[in-house]
């Protein structure tokens, strides 16, 4: 039987210089901090396929994976020595080695040297501009798709930097960039990409951070176009003006424009070159109706959309289990279900999240102030 999830998932705050905002994070997520090695290794294969298809080494020690890590280093240092500050800090403020807190920052991306095997991981993205909303305002959100095991290691970052817009962030303990909004308007969701390409590169992870660094789209797209990113991932994005999609390759990024205001993505590439490679694995052949489905959803209430509605859409169950809202599903090593379900309101700076299955209860909300 499936227990519907109860815990409230905690508001970190974090605020200062790139050290001291560590040592809070660190401080304030021990526990997951040093929890999460052990449930990156039993979960590793069901991610790493993801990015590389090729399938066949076991399943590594943590000291293998806090090893791989560590050859990132050169690349983050390069591209975000702030970063690097900022890990070291959660690593004294956690009381874990750097490697470890490196690790958490890195992810699945250290799974892939040997092309390890993965089950599904998927996840059913949106966003609406002012001219499909009900009120004239922005909304971005999605259903987060992962090993079950992971909503023990979710909470919201609330970051207050020295400089720039400060950032709420649906994460787990120590990582410090996952999808959410920054006080600018800027937003951003995400799905997983396979394409036949994965090369030694720069971690998806650091680039988000710094997309929620962002006053705009623009400055996102070229957020984009200088992060050498080693393997695919899509990203819904909006700002104040409007919605877009990004399929991004080692290769290429596509910028894909909303329907009538309405952007919904979930796991396969839709940009006509972009898909001719599209290597996902077959256990996310329902990705096509997560987003079909999700999409028709959202055009048939156009012009009535709202955090409400969203949160409705989002709990649909229409081809169950590889649903809008997915469940366990049977025989799986490591069970992919909605760890999350996160709707944010930017011109309102405004989140909305329900850990584990948007169907099963309430929503918690976040705010900037």
């Amino acid at each position: 039987m499936e227990i519907s999830s109860s815990r409230s998932v905690a508001l970190i705050d974090i605020e200062g210089p790139p050290v001291a905002r560590g040592e809070q994070f660190g401080r304030a997520c021990r526990d997951q901090i040093k929890a999460y090695p052990e449930i990156l290794r039993r979960t590793i294969a069901h991610e790493s396929r993801l990015r590389n298809p090729v399938a066949q080494a076991p399943s590594p020690s943590i000291e293998d994976l806090v090893n791989r890590a560590l050859r990132f280093l050169p690349k983050l240092e390069r591209y975000a020595p702030e970063q690097v500050e900022e890990i070291r800090g959660i690593a004294t403020g956690a009381g874990v080695p750097f490697g470890h807190a490196l690790l958490i920052n890195i992810r699945s991306e250290v799974g892939v040297f040997d092309g390890m095997p993965a089950d599904g991981e998927g996840c059913t993205s949106f966003a609406v501009d002012r001219s499909a909303t009900h009120d004239g305002t922005m909304l971005i959100g999605q259903n987060q798709d992962q090993a079950g095991v992971m909503e023990d290691l979710v909470v919201v970052l609330r970051v207050t930097p020295e400089h720039g817009p400060r950032m709420l962030m649906a994460t787990f303990g120590g990582l410090m960039g996952y999808p959410g909004i920054n006080d600018a308007g800027v937003g951003f969701m995400q799905n997983s990409l396979t394409n036949s390409v994965w090369r030694f590169g720069l971690p998806h992870y650091p680039m988000k951070r710094r997309l929620l660094e962002q006053r705009s789209i623009e400055d996102c797209l070229a957020v984009m176009k200088a992060s050498p990113v080693g393997s695919c991932g899509n990203y819904v994005l909006v700002d104040r003006n409007r919605a877009v999609d990004v399929e991004l390759t080692p290769d290429s990024m596509a910028v894909l424009a909303s329907k009538e205001g309405i952007v919904a993505h979930a796991n396969h590439f839709t940009d006509p070159e972009l898909k001719k490679d599209d290597r996902r694995p077959s256990e996310w052949e329902d990705t096509l109706l997560r987003h079909s489905g999700l999409e028709t959803l959202m055009q048939d209430r156009r012009g009535m959309l709202s955090a409400s509605t969203m949160k409705e859409l989002l709990s649909d169950h229409d081809g169950h289990p590889g649903s809008i809202c997915r469940h366990h599903q049977p025989g799986q090593l490591a069970p992919v279900k909605t760890i999350y379900s996160v709707i944010c309101e930017p011109d309102a700076g405004r989140m909305h999240l329900r850990l584990g299955n948007p169907c099963q209860g309430p929503y918690q909300v976040f705010e900037f102030d």
